[in-house]
């Protein structure tokens, strides 16, 4: 019975999930579009893209600072600290007729990693993507 009670206390201890990162950068929203790029030391892991994935409150949060009425074409460049959870994306899916289409997030699937947010601590808007 110990041995069971200790299998079961293992099992718990391994699956439960790491407390929220912190994570600062520069967040594109618009039509089909939603990249994030973090900014400091850590620019270099962010040469794939990434997304973040918000709670309509957070969302909310994201652009209070934004002009209204939010518009979502062109995309706007929003500077973000925000807490969350990283999130991998699964290998490509490989069709029968050879196609191969990413296994990833955001539109298309395009996005190799996401951030699911759980708090968004800071967010200035900086205006409209340029291209």
């Amino acid at each position: 019975m110990r041995a069971v009670v200790l299998c079961a206390l293992f099992l718990v201890a391994c699956t439960t999930t790491p407390p929220p990162q912190r994570f600062e950068g520069v967040w594109e929203w618009g039509f089909e579009h939603n990249r994030f790029r973090a900014q400091g030391d850590e620019a270099e892991r962010w040469q794939d893209s990434w997304c973040l994935e918000v709670s309509r409150a957070e969302f909310r949060r994201l652009l209070a600072s934004a002009p209204k009425p939010i518009r979502h074409d062109p995309p706007m460049r929003v500077r973000v600290i925000v807490e969350g959870r990283v999130i991998e994306a699964g290998p490509p899916l490989h069709l029968d007729d050879g196609l191969v289409l990413p296994n990833g997030f955001g539109h298309r699937g395009l996005c190799q990693h996401q951030i699911a947010v759980t708090r968004v601590v800071e967010s200035q808007y900086l205006g409209l993507l340029e291209y």
